[in-house]
């Protein structure tokens, strides 16, 4: 990837502006700005934070996030991005598909392969092995030249809403998930929680023969066909986001004064 051209402007003013400049090391591509004051800004290529354009671009492109975040003292989990075979051919890079399987063994099974710059779970895939991964990492690539390999860190999700540095608002999210009545197949039990999302103007979160909701029934040793027990919970993705059939737990927020 060609260095961004604007780095050594930056650079070559920072001391007389009182400005630190750090600089992505791998690419050259995006950087950090910290103001005399404290406060960061942030640059990719020529998307300044003049109008929070360079912050958003970086936001938008979870490899980069990453690395802030982690440089920030933030924690992350362990990752690294890698390319389609076009990309790393373009770029002369060694990160290709084979390089993140080989990746992935070292982290440990299952993983998670998501695309970069994708958002709302798209396209996310837990991976219990290199034939999943591969499968995940086609799926993407389809679209998305570059993607992720991570550690799968469990937990609850939560997401938290901040204004002006206060906690306005913050809730736990779960994955995808069905409930069994002891008479319902888990494809049954879906659709109806389809329908009632759809009459309640939710779009459709997945269709049955999703390749990630089979490997996730395969992998609990369940089908479709499956008749849960009443009040058996079966999560179904990976992922909680709302598009992807995501429910909210929880939430607690605080007026502002």
């Amino acid at each position: 990837m060609k260095r961004s051209f604007v780095v050594p402007l930056f650079e070559k003013i920072a001391h007389e502006m009182g400005i630190t400049i750090h600089v992505e090391e791998e690419y050259g591509y995006v950087g950090q700005i910290t103001l005399p004051d404290g406060r960061k800004r942030y640059f990719r290529n020529t998307h300044l934070d003049l109008n929070t354009s360079g912050a958003t671009e970086i936001a938008l492109d979870k490899g980069y996030s990453s690395y802030f975040m982690d440089r920030m003292g933030y924690p992350v989990p362990k990752g690294e991005t890698f390319f389609s075979e076009e990309y790393a051919e373009l770029f002369k890079s060694a990160k290709s598909i084979d390089a993140a399987c080989e990746y992935a063994s070292r982290l440990i099974y299952p993983v998670i392969v998501k695309p970069n710059s994708g958002r709302e779970g798209r396209g996310v895939v837990r991976a219990y092995n290199e034939k999943e991964l591969r499968e995940g990492i086609a799926q993407i690539v389809e679209r998305n030249s570059i993607f992720l390999v991570q550690e799968v860190v469990r937990g609850t999700d939560y997401r938290i809403c901040i204004l002006d540095d206060e906690v306005v608002l913050a809730y736990a999210r779960s994955p995808l998930s069905v409930t069994g009545d002891g008479d319902s197949t888990i494809e049954e039990l879906l659709t109806e929680k389809q329908n009632i999302a759809e009459a309640r103007g939710r779009s459709s979160f997945v269709s049955i023969d999703d390749f990630r909701l089979v490997h996730q029934l395969e992998h609990l040793g369940l089908s479709p066909d499956f008749v849960p027990e009443p009040d058996q919970r079966i999560e179904l993705l990976p992922t909680s986001n709302l598009s992807t059939g995501g429910e909210i737990g929880r939430a607690s927020c605080r007026e502002r004064v």
